[in-house]
């Protein structure tokens, strides 16, 4: 029997990543309750992520057809598909997250792999029920979340993932905000939401 794994997608770019120092807390807590499952971690920013080409789309499409999904090309897709958890750390940019994260998002999105069609209405095909999503933001975030709305959506839409688990802290940059205590408070937020995730 495989080796049960959560698989963490590093969205942070910066090497002191709030975004990421959360993410750690909630792994550290995540490893206690849970022994037994490995965890994977994908840092986007040491990958060679790359968009769906019209080049690209020719040949995957024309691999899909053929039904060998083995592929290389779908290691990303088949190891999100077979996670049986997932958490995705990805910082708050320009209302949304960073640009790497959607390139990973376009490379896991495979027909046949992460998702089918049934009565033409997507099906998901991922073994993971649960994600958690953590983001961090120097601003607000009130209101304009769209990252976090997008991934959510994506997974009880299209992947078949049904819990969606967010944790934002935002106004860490503002003047006047006790940059320490938020993170403290983000902190103990991380540890809860990993104790909840059981």
């Amino acid at each position: 029997m495989d080796t049960p794994y959560l698989l963490y997608i590093d969205a942070a770019v910066r090497p002191q990543s709030r975004t990421r120092q959360l993410c750690s807390r909630y792994l550290s807590v995540f490893a206690q309750l849970h022994p037994n499952v490995q965890i994977r971690r994908r840092t986007l920013a040491d990958m060679q992520l790359s968009p769906k080409t019209a080049a690209a789309l020719e040949r995957i499409d024309a691999l899909l057809a053929q039904g060998r999904t083995e592929s290389e090309c779908f290691a990303y897709a088949r190891e999100f598909a077979q996670a049986d958890r997932i958490l995705i750390g990805a910082p708050y940019w320009d209302f949304s997250f960073p640009a790497l994260l959607k390139l990973y998002i376009e490379n896991i999105c495979m027909s046949g792999i992460t998702f089918t069609y049934e009565n033409d209405r997507p099906k998901g095909l991922c073994r993971a029920q649960r994600l958690v999503y953590i983001t961090t933001a120097g601003g607000s975030t009130a209101g304009f979340d769209l990252g976090s709305e997008y991934v959510c959506k994506l997974c009880s839409g299209l992947l078949g993932i049904s819990r969606c688990r967010t944790l934002a802290i935002d106004m860490l940059d503002i003047i006047g905000t006790d940059t320490a205590a938020l993170m403290e408070n983000g902190f103990l937020a991380a540890e809860r939401l990993a104790h909840e995730e059981q």
